[in-house]
């Protein structure tokens, strides 16, 4: 503890600052490469969450190490525990609740792609899922599946009560299928992305992803994509609905469709809250 006599308070903040910014970079790197795709990072709330872990993180602790900082106070070992015990707190808090909100299933259903996270699913109705990838919380980002609608009355009057309660078929795994079983009804729902209102930097970058994958922006259908605190895209392959990848933009309609809009899926403006499966 000799050392800290010998240091001033601002060689402490920036010491602090230091080893509070490699921690930060740890946990971002690990929120964006392993559990958040990019694109998904403001509507699944995980910028808020970046926000919050980095102010407390990266910004009050060594402004608090400035502050209290004194070479000739006895206390100093003690306060500058106490520091790093409430940082150590409610950094571990934001990691467990970034883990826990992280999204393991993209889930086709009712013409969008409902994400879900750990948190919004039960174990017992984990448990049910047909696969033993449907059975399992992704470490990884969320596993593209469809949802495959009950056809027995009792199933879907069940199905109909969760609606109550704010549960959609996306929160049961027994119903979850392989996108791939209904990689055509997909397809059906999407439209063009050039349908978007969309800002010409926008449609610019939709064009370097579909230059990306080998093809032209007027290959590319889109997907509204749905989660609990916003909205993104699902881009797919214009002739066969394959999944791309995801974009962080708003399903808006550039003008309004005739026809009805599949429940959940696109409208004449933006997702409501009431068409959420």
């Amino acid at each position: 503890m000799s050392y800290l006599r010998k240091i001033s308070r601002y060689q402490a903040a920036s010491y602090h600052l230091a080893i509070s910014l490699s921690i930060s970079t740890l946990i971002f790197a690990t929120m964006l490469l392993l559990w958040y795709p990019p694109a998904l990072l403001s509507a699944m709330g995980g910028k808020e969450l970046m926000l919050l872990i980095g102010g407390i993180d990266v910004v009050l602790g060594p402004l608090i190490t400035l502050i209290i900082f004194n070479p000739r106070k006895k206390s100093l070992p003690f306060d500058l525990g106490v520091i790093a015990f409430i940082q150590l707190v409610a950094m571990s808090y934001g990691l467990y609740t970034m883990f826990a909100s992280r999204p393991v299933f993209a889930v086709y259903a009712d013409g969008a792609i409902h994400v879900v996270s750990a948190i919004e699913l039960d174990p017992k109705d984990l448990a049910q899922g047909k696969q033993d990838s449907f059975r399992q919380l992704s470490w990884s980002g969320p596993l593209l599946v469809a949802a495959q609608a009950p056809t027995e009355i009792e199933e879907k009057n069940n199905l109909a009560f969760s609606a109550l309660a704010g549960m959609g078929i996306q929160n049961f795994p027994k119903y979850y299928v392989p996108y791939a079983a209904q990689q055509k009804e997909a397809l059906q729902s999407s439209r063009p992305v050039t349908d978007l209102k969309l800002t010409p930097e926008d449609l610019d970058q939709l064009a370097t992803y579909a230059k990306n994958f080998g093809m032209d922006i007027t290959q590319i259908q889109c997907l509204p994509v749905v989660t609990r605190f916003g909205q993104a895209l699902a881009l797919l392959e214009g002739h066969s609905g394959r999944f791309l990848k995801f974009a962080p933009y708003s399903p808006n309609l550039a003008r309004p469709r005739h026809k009805k809009a599949p429940r959940g899926g696109f409208s004449d403006g933006l997702i409501r809250p009431e068409n959420r499966a």
